[in-house]
């Protein structure tokens, strides 16, 4: 059996606003030099343009200069992995700016770290942990955020 066949939709015309007509372009070639679009160039931003962005050693006084995830875990004494996660949400709240993460998001942090010895399994498991002891909440959609029953706080630092 075949098909029975649509009657297809008429092509779709330009308005004349939008109509390059060759016979202009040909006749004219001031009006398509006018006309031709041009190259977009990048802006420039200058240093004093730009947002100014506190280091992770002025907005947490334990992070070192320059501090990394990596630099942040070993000063906050954080070894084993449910204390990386914890470390991991407070990084990404304090230190970095992020109102709200994704559970994704901690474990490429917590990857950073232990690169050979970690486990998806063992991850998630310790992230519900997290969770059910109210140290990371659920907004909606994926996405977390830090209460203020985390461990690893501005003010606090591991004890060690």
């Amino acid at each position: 059996m075949t098909r029975p066949r649509q009657p297809r939709a008429p092509p779709l015309k330009l308005v004349e606003k939008q109509r390059v007509d060759a016979t202009v372009a040909e006749s004219n070639p001031v009006a398509s030099e006018t006309n031709a679009p041009q190259p977009v160039r990048p802006r420039r931003i200058k240093v004093s343009d730009a947002p100014a962005q506190a280091s992770p050693s002025e907005v947490f006084d334990v992070a070192p200069e320059g501090g990394t995830f990596n630099e942040f875990a070993e000063v906050m004494s954080a070894t084993e992995l449910p204390d990386l996660l914890e470390a991991a949400a407070a990084y990404l709240a304090y230190v970095e700016g992020k109102d709200q993460f994704s559970r994704p998001q901690l474990m490429t942090k917590v990857r950073m770290v232990q690169e050979e010895n970690f486990s998806r399994e063992d991850g998630l498991r310790s992230f519900g942990q997290l969770l059910r002891q109210g140290k990371i909440e659920k907004i909606s959609g994926g996405r977390f955020t830090v209460s203020d029953r985390i461990s690893f706080k501005p003010d606090t630092r591991a004890a060690g």
